[in-house]
């Protein structure tokens, strides 16, 4: 697999997409808190944003169905930032390898979602989207660990309809603060 993708793709982002809804909107103005996250996904707790507007678009959309049986008005929504200034943001970049495999693995699976802590220190990370269902997700990385699946066949399943698809983790509440919104796009 290719070295340097996702590196390259994260230094070129200059707006950064978040798919939410209309009933989030005002909340995300008001202010990002990086703890109210939900609980086990690739990166651990926090912010997730993308480089891809169409992944966005996705997502507010995805939002917007899960809410609808509870609010008939609730209409997708994309936020565009940007960074004040993004010089001094360390960020852990991930390419598809054993390292990116196993630190998913321990945030989807093994984190205590109880504590509201991360298993990682990173201020942000930034990679890759794998599929969630956890238990596709648990078998075919233990698979993976255990030799059974090499790094291409572990990746083609497990990124499947996300095989374009980018995040980027905000973890540290000092980094949310430095988003800028830059447009609001009813859907």
């Amino acid at each position: 697999m290719s070295k340097s993708i996702f590196r390259k793709l994260y230094n070129s982002t200059v707006v950064w997409y978040h798919g939410t809804t209309s009933i989030q909107v005002t909340s995300l103005k008001n202010g990002i808190n990086v703890y109210h996250s939900k609980r086990n996904c690739d990166f651990g707790i926090g912010f997730y944003v993308t480089s891809k507007y169409n992944q966005a678009v996705k997502w507010a959309r995805r939002k917007t169905k899960d809410e609808l049986p509870f609010n008939s008005n609730v209409k997708p929504v994309v936020l565009s930032y940007q960074f004040q200034t993004s010089a001094d943001i360390e960020t852990k970049i991930f390419e598809i390898d054993k390292e990116y495999f196993q630190f998913v693995y321990q945030n989807r699976l093994e984190l205590d979602a109880k504590t509201g802590m991360n298993n990682h220190k990173f201020s942000s990370v930034f990679g890759p989207v794998l599929d969630g269902q956890v238990t596709r997700l648990k078998v075919t990385l233990i698979d993976y660990f255990k030799g059974i699946n090499s790094l291409e066949k572990t990746a083609g399943i497990l990124l499947g309809k996300y095989q374009d698809d980018t995040q980027l983790c905000i973890c540290d509440q000092k980094i949310a603060d430095r988003l800028i919104l830059v447009k609001e796009e009813f859907i």
